[in-house]
């Protein structure tokens, strides 16, 4: 997958939400040291994460369904 491709954005999207759920203290103090923009867009990450998830489950079927 190419790096900056929207796809790898979608999945560097998900993998980061599911590693601020997991441990969001450590995610939260991180993102203070970058200063409040970064702080909102921990929250917007954060927020968006079900539909990164159906975005990345779309993509999948989308996927699968060329392979047959």
């Amino acid at each position: 997958m190419p790096e900056d491709s929207e796809d790898s954005a979608l999945l560097g999207g998900v993998i980061l939400s599911v590693s601020m759920m997991f441990d969001p203290e450590t995610a939260i103090a991180t993102m203070e040291q970058y200063g409040a923009i970064e702080l909102a867009q921990f929250e917007e990450v954060y927020n968006a994460m079900p539909m990164m998830l159906s975005g990345l489950a779309m993509k999948g079927q989308m996927l699968a369904a060329e392979d047959q």
